[in-house]
């Protein structure tokens, strides 16, 4: 049973390059799509958790970033709001999370909205959509790790299920489809994506369809039966 999608959406700055458009017009365009893609599993899929990893910590470190994150604001503050909080938060019963270090990295304006998204969302039960943001799952496992030292848990009690509740992730169910856009082929969920099957697809992911998103999950289901 098809229960956790993980997606990787990645390739918006050659999609830029190759429409001529400017890296606001292509991380808006991958914003839509996101929250386009996160309406149709949930509503019309029924998938239960749904995650996507659309900033590392390599992303937020490039240069022009700042700029980009200001320019988004508007686009932010309006339709992130309002997509995720009330339309599918509402609408689908869904709790909507952040997870990552990206209070480090965005600025003040940005950590606001998405405490917002979260606080209207975290009661829901029916569904999970989760973003990583500023993720890096090696040095989670290195704090899961360090919290366990200090809260002195005996190791002859540790086991997966121990240990995975202390993570940021905890409550969150292994990968089923693990699926990256524009040919990526690194995994960037150490912990989560251990039975994972991937799905990789070429296509850049402004560019990227439901029928793509079908298209994978018939290919899961396939794997499976």
């Amino acid at each position: 049973m098809l229960e956790h999608i993980f997606i990787i959406p990645d390739g918006n700055g050659r999609w830029a390059k190759q429409n001529k458009k400017s890296l606001i017009n292509s991380y808006t365009s991958a914003t839509e799509k996101c929250i386009d893609t996160a309406h149709y599993l949930i509503e019309r899929k029924g998938i239960k958790y749904v995650t996507f990893c659309p900033l590392s910590v390599r992303n937020l470190k490039r240069k022009g970033v700042e700029f980009l994150l200001t320019a988004f604001r508007p686009f932010a503050e309006e339709r992130f709001k309002s997509s995720f909080s009330l339309s599918l938060a509402e609408s689908t019963e869904t709790k909507v999370q952040f997870i990552g270090d990206y209070e480090k990295y965005f600025p003040a304006w940005l950590n606001r909205v998405l405490g917002e998204v979260e606080s209207k969302a975290e009661k829901n039960q029916k569904h999970t959509l989760t973003l990583l943001l500023a993720y890096d799952a090696r040095a989670e496992i290195v704090n899961a790790a360090k919290k366990l030292l200090v809260e002195n848990v005996d190791p002859t009690s540790l086991d997966e299920e121990v240990f995975g509740s202390f993570l940021p992730t905890a409550g969150l169910p292994p990968i089923d489809l693990y699926l990256t856009t524009a040919g990526l082929t690194r995994c960037h969920t150490d912990w989560m994506a251990h039975q994972a099957y991937f799905h990789v697809s070429e296509k850049l992911w402004p560019d990227f369809t439901e029928e793509d998103l079908e298209e994978a999950i018939k290919a899961y289901e396939r794997r499976q039966f």
